[in-house]
């Protein structure tokens, strides 16, 4: 939605015609007066207004900075050494999804062509069929001895990798109608349980208790289109944050219920309307890392969750950082924490991979690995030894060993 849209729907809704007429005119095209999310000019102005009428004194701001300060200082340094020769593996097809099993010490790669790797030590040990038959796989997750596949087909599929690393299907539901969005494992610190969440391409986030099967405890219809999600926990609760299309508000849900607790403005200064989506969302100790639709450069926001406050928080923004990394409108956001949670990588459209200390908030990490697009990423832990493990366009896999 343009200015000019708004401006015309505000001239329509309030019966002034001719006024209309000679703004078209003078813009030389009709102009459509739909409006973006259901927010009209005089809503915009109002909360525009309601906003410079907040009560912030110097002691508050002082406060509030001060706050800031105390949550950013608790990340911790970027300290440690970083790679500058990977090992290489060469994949005949385009790696869509790649995911480090800790467990078995393996990589778990799959394919375009309808097949998944099984890597150790720098080598393909195992090359079989998809398990879950003619359905590429949008993404793999791990926890212990689980391997969950999500397919295309909007299921996902509870596996387990023998010693031979042969991978079988024990049992599959049926997330979603269509697309799976994302999906993610979440083990919860309060109650010790196994979750299994999903965001749809049907505008529906479902939570899934995982036993001896999927058990479906709670799901939510969204508004908008879903682009990503990420679950946390924080003052000893369990919350799923929700990003959107086109909507810089942050949804925050109760995950044993999803309903909606309040939302956390990425964009003060645009309020409600934006020209930007959330596309990956990190997440710890309450802290928000947000990877962005913003072109040519990826920014990366970082905001705070809260204990208390309005329904929309806003002035929740700690950094809003460029990460250096050329994208478009079709790209998809690929960023990933290290494991100490010191800062995280991003991965380029360029084939270039950025690390970003987010205490400094500068890009402390830049090595060439791919030529082209990298489509795919994980992060491992080998025995206390990190990995950064990166899958490109070129059908090249390098591991990064910190």
């Amino acid at each position: 939605m343009t200015i000019h849209g708004l401006i015309a729907h505000f001239l329509s809704e309030n019966n002034y015609p001719e006024t209309l007429k000679a703004f078209e005119r003078e813009h030389g095209t009709p102009i459509e007066v739909e409006l973006p999310h259901n927010e009209s000019l005089v809503d915009i102005i109002q909360d525009r207004e309601s906003f410079k009428n907040v009560d912030n004194s110097e002691q508050e701001l002082e406060d509030e900075n001060s706050n800031s300060s105390k949550i950013v200082a608790g990340i911790s340094h970027w300290t440690a050494p970083y790679p500058k020769v990977p090992s290489s593996i060469e994949i005949p097809g385009l790696v869509i999804a790649s995911c480090w099993h800790s467990q078995s010490g393996c990589l778990l790669l799959s394919t375009a062509d309808l097949k998944i790797y099984v890597v150790k030590d720098d080598k393909v040990v195992h090359t079989q069929v998809q398990p879950i038959g003619r359905v590429v796989v949008k993404k793999i997750l791990s926890f212990q001895d689980k391997i969950l596949l999500a397919g295309m087909n909007g299921r996902v599929y509870d596996c387990y990798i023998d010693d031979d690393y042969v991978i079988s299907v024990k049992t599959y539901i049926q997330a979603h109608t269509k697309l799976i969005t994302d999906v993610q494992v979440f083990h919860s610190p309060t109650d010790q349980s196994l979750y299994l969440i999903t965001l749809g391409w049907d505008f529906l986030i479902k939570v899934f208790k995982i036993q001896d099967t999927f058990n479906l405890i709670s799901e939510s219809k969204l508004t908008v289109q879903g682009t990503c999600f990420a679950i946390t926990t924080f003052q000893n609760k369990d919350y799923v944050i929700v990003g959107k299309n086109e909507h810089t508000l942050l949804d925050i849900y109760d995950l044993s219920t999803l309903t909606l607790q309040y939302k956390i403005s990425l964009n003060d200064a645009i309020f409600s309307t934006s020209g930007f989506s959330p596309r990956c969302i990190l997440v710890k100790d309450g802290i928000i890392v947000v990877g962005t639709s913003h072109e040519p450069y990826m920014r990366i926001i970082i905001v705070s969750l809260s204990e208390e406050g309005e329904s929309i928080r806003r002035n929740q923004i700690l950094r809003n950082l460029n990460s250096h990394s050329p994208q478009d409108k079709y790209s998809q956001a690929n960023i990933a924490w290290r494991l100490d949670k010191s800062g995280v990588w991003v991965c380029g459209e360029d084939g270039i991979i950025r690390g970003i200390n987010l205490q400094s908030g500068k890009v402390t990490v830049q090595l060439e690995g791919h030529d082209g697009k990298i489509k795919s990423s994980c992060v491992g832990d080998n025995d206390g030894e990190e990995l950064f493990i990166t899958c490109g366009v070129d059908k090249l896999v390098k591991e990064w060993k910190i």
